[in-house]
């Protein structure tokens, strides 16, 4: 079973997400702090990172940026509310593979999540 890392600093929203990706056979694991998802990735194996972008102190860009700067390069969706104002170079830049509008759709994140493991494959 595929493992996904979520990170968002909302509770009721990881809470959320980690529902509908756990209903989709993933095993889900939540944080609620970057520097917290940092370390855990630095010391688990994940298969994805689903992380929120607006964050305090550290936006989901910032996380993707800091692990493509240690070498990790699992696949990244970012969920956004505002994904109009993502500057999308710099996401794919930062090794996001997806940027996933909130709120989504049980079927949005099922496509999304695909095709983000489908894109770390090739």
């Amino acid at each position: 079973m595929p493992r996904i890392l979520i990170l968002d600093d909302q509770p009721s929203m990881a809470g959320m997400t980690a529902l509908m990706t756990a209903m989709l056979d993933y095993e889900v694991v939540q944080c609620h702090l970057p520097a917290e998802a940092l370390c855990r990735l630095r010391d688990e194996s994940f298969d994805l990172l689903l992380t929120d972008y607006e964050m305090p102190l550290m936006d989901g860009l910032d996380v993707a940026a800091q692990l493509r700067h240690e070498g990790h390069l699992l696949p990244i969706v970012l969920m956004s509310g505002n994904a109009g104002r993502i500057d999308q170079m710099r996401a794919w830049q930062y090794g996001v593979t997806i940027i996933l509008s909130k709120p989504f759709t049980m079927d949005e994140l099922r496509a999304a999540l695909r095709s983000a493991r489908g894109s770390a494959s090739s």
